[in-house]
């Protein structure tokens, strides 16, 4: 997967008490300078801001145990460092219970994601990703994502 590019900008974001430690941690705190509820704000509008459909902006939720896993001193690298790696493993979990797609659904409000393989490096795969709501391909198919 190393020609794979980044499907998408990880942003780790806080409770209270992991914000306070990693506030009290942080070695170069000025992002973690304010406060908790700026820091929110911020990363919300980072993400509302992104227009990448294929490039998503995630937002993944830092615990205190993960910060406390980094040691004593951290940068705000290590952080997202830590949070991509919270992301890949949960994609993968996603990966791992995933499903051929069945026959008939299992219900008739899902989300379809169709990718169509183009050559075998997956450089130039085009992905179609709709919302259904009754059935396959009806008039209630809503795109999120088409022939990107």
């Amino acid at each position: 997967m190393d020609i794979c590019p980044p499907v998408a900008i990880i942003l780790p974001i806080f409770n209270n008490e992991s914000y306070n430690y990693g506030k009290k941690n942080i070695v170069d705190g000025e992002i973690l300078s304010y406060s908790i509820k700026e820091y929110l704000i911020w990363a919300k509008n980072e993400k509302a801001s992104s227009s990448d459909k294929v490039k998503l902006t995630i937002l993944m939720e830092m615990t205190f145990d993960d910060l406390k896993s980094l040691g004593s001193e951290f940068s705000f690298a290590d952080i997202t460092h830590y949070a991509v790696s919270k992301f890949q493993t949960e994609i993968n979990n996603i990966i791992e219970k995933s499903k051929e797609f069945p026959e008939k659904p299992l219900s008739l409000n899902y989300i379809l994601l169709q990718v169509n393989e183009i050559g075998i490096d997956k450089a130039n795969d085009i992905a179609f990703i709709s919302h259904n709501r009754e059935g396959f391909y009806t008039e209630k198919q809503e795109f999120l994502i088409e022939g990107l």
